[in-house]
């Protein structure tokens, strides 16, 4: 009974929130949406070289973290100086990309009733949707290589470009 009030708190079921998750997003941002990334200054000619690379390790992880729309410096690092934020541009046929920041948006209660990484994956993205019903400014992954054509640098120790 309790998993069964959970499945329903959550309003976890048929509905595939990847889907409404893009159909939004093309809706909302129907030429395209920017994120941002932050790095440290010595991994920008890199990135910029090669692109956001997933088998690199930025700061240890191995998906790369963004921010979906308008950045604030504060959500982006709590030590605003020696840092880089890089714009990634996306235009509606990448939305596919877009990953909601699984440890921002997982609820743990939930994982007893999700039998499969698809089930807990559609929370996620639902859990995005509640929290950010305009969409942005939410914590973004992607588990591809973004190129470096996608990317501008937009602010340097803290002084715009």
């Amino acid at each position: 009974m309790k998993y069964l009030k959970l499945f329903e708190q959550y309003g976890i079921g048929d509905i595939d929130y990847s889907e409404i998750f893009i159909d939004k997003l093309k809706e909302k941002f129907p030429n395209g949406v920017k994120c941002y990334h932050i790095t440290t200054n010595d991994n920008v000619e890199s990135i910029m070289r090669d692109g956001l690379l997933v088998n690199k390790a930025y700061r240890g992880n191995q998906i790369i973290h963004t921010l979906l729309g308008e950045y604030d410096i504060g959500r982006l690092t709590s030590n605003p100086m020696g840092h880089t934020v890089i714009e990634i541009s996306f235009e509606p046929k990448d939305y596919y990309m877009f990953m909601p920041e699984e440890n921002t948006y997982y609820i743990d209660e939930i994982s007893d009733i999700c039998d499969d990484g698809d089930c807990e994956d559609n929370l996620i993205y639902k859990q995005y949707m509640d929290v950010h019903p305009d969409l942005i400014g939410g914590d973004i992954t992607f588990y591809e290589d973004l190129g470096p054509e996608r990317l501008k640098i937009v602010e340097v120790d803290g002084k715009k470009v």
